[in-house]
């Protein structure tokens, strides 16, 4: 072991100590490996000089990963707390903007935590669904929010917030007590944290997995149940969905295979919620589609899948949520959603600015492109 002066450190070195920023909000374990990141954030804290378990570099396929993990963690760890405080001059759009960065600024952080092999902190991500995320079910705009467009780099993060959201509110519509909806929406904000334990570059492929990439993406569920099982009060509805969200009604899907009522509940909320965000979002190899685009092609282009009680519910509210959304048009122009014919019609009418109010049902050449969020 030896004191390494900051200026003599390179990528690959083994540190012999912790290291934590002034704040003590980021930290670095012993035994864990340099990057450039690294030993330019300990030049930022004033550090002189280090402790090294050896100077034999260390270097992998995993080191560019983690230093583009490390400088979105940084970038985002430390915000000023006003951005998760509401003012009294804040649109809505910018408390709800402003307090889910926060929480994604949380989740690159623990994200990296769990990437590198340190515990997570489960509190913290309790708190950060029921305190953080769980009050926004009362905004007015909160489900429209969920609908505006994110970076594709951030979008497992963004995910997580969105699908916390979603279920939040499917379980209001299915009239879920308050206690299982707060619990719903901690299941929703940890559903995949154990695609932190998947390699970096199936993660942010830019186009679709091959046969076996997928297999290797499939384990995030296990990945997820083994970085969450060390919380002895988590409950067993929330493991449950989370370890059963990718199983289908007709028993086709995985990890178990399960299928009908074996399917616990919450997993059944999940699963909706998983798939109509992932629909509607963008992503690293193509656009999101619009919120109606995705729910026909979860109604009938994946029969098998849902509980058709929970989607049918889904898509009813879903529909009242979006009346008076702004959206743009396939054609560029931009209106309201005025209202919805009645079920199974998916189309809405829409009132444009110029005042011609369109059935898009009659229209098959013009759909809705985007909601627009602002």
């Amino acid at each position: 072991m030896q004191e390494i002066a900051i200026g003599a450190l390179k990528p690959g070195m083994e540190l012999a100590q912790q290291i934590s920023s002034p704040d003590e909000k980021i930290s670095l374990g012993q035994g864990a490996i340099l990057t450039e990141a690294w030993i330019s954030k300990f030049k930022e804290w004033g550090r002189s000089s280090v402790r090294i378990a050896c100077q034999n570099r260390h270097t992998g396929a995993g080191a560019q990963e983690l230093d583009v993990l490390l400088q979105q963690v940084f970038e985002l760890a430390a915000p000023d707390k006003s951005r998760s405080v509401v003012k009294s001059n804040q649109s809505v759009y910018e408390e709800l903007q402003n307090c889910c960065q926060y929480v994604e600024s949380q989740l690159r952080r623990i994200y990296l935590m769990a990437r590198c092999g340190r515990p997570i902190p489960l509190r913290e991500l309790e708190q950060l669904a029921k305190e953080k995320l769980y009050p926004l079910l009362d905004r007015k705009g909160a489900f429209i929010y969920i609908h505006a467009s994110g970076r594709a780099d951030a979008y497992l993060y963004r995910h997580a917030i969105d699908v916390a959201l979603l279920v939040g509110f499917i379980g209001r519509w299915l009239g879920y007590s308050e206690a299982e909806v707060r619990n719903l929406v901690y299941a929703g904000l940890v559903l995949d944290i154990g695609k932190a334990k998947v390699a970096f570059e199936i993660i942010s492929k830019s186009g679709p997995l091959t046969l076996d990439e997928m297999e290797l993406s499939k384990k995030h569920v296990r990945h997820s149940l083994q970085l969450l099982l060390g919380n002895e009060m988590m409950e067993k509805a929330i493991l449950d969905g989370i370890l059963q969200h990718h199983e289908r009604i007709d028993g086709l899907g995985y990890p178990l295979g399960l299928d009908g009522n074996k399917i616990s509940p919450f997993a059944r909320i999940l699963a909706i919620a998983d798939v109509y965000d992932a629909l509607v979002s963008d992503r690293y190899y193509r656009q999101g589609i619009s919120p109606i685009d995705a729910v026909y092609t979860m109604m009938y282009e994946m029969s098998g899948y849902f509980d058709s009680h929970v989607l049918g519910t889904f898509i009813d509210r879903m529909r009242q949520q979006l009346v008076g959304a702004s959206v743009e048009l396939t054609n560029g122009a931009t209106g309201k959603i005025t209202f919805f014919e009645p079920f199974p019609n998916l189309q809405p009418v829409v009132t444009l600015e110029d005042g011609i109010i369109l059935d898009l049902s009659s229209r098959s050449d013009i759909a809705i492109a985007m909601i627009k969020v602002t």
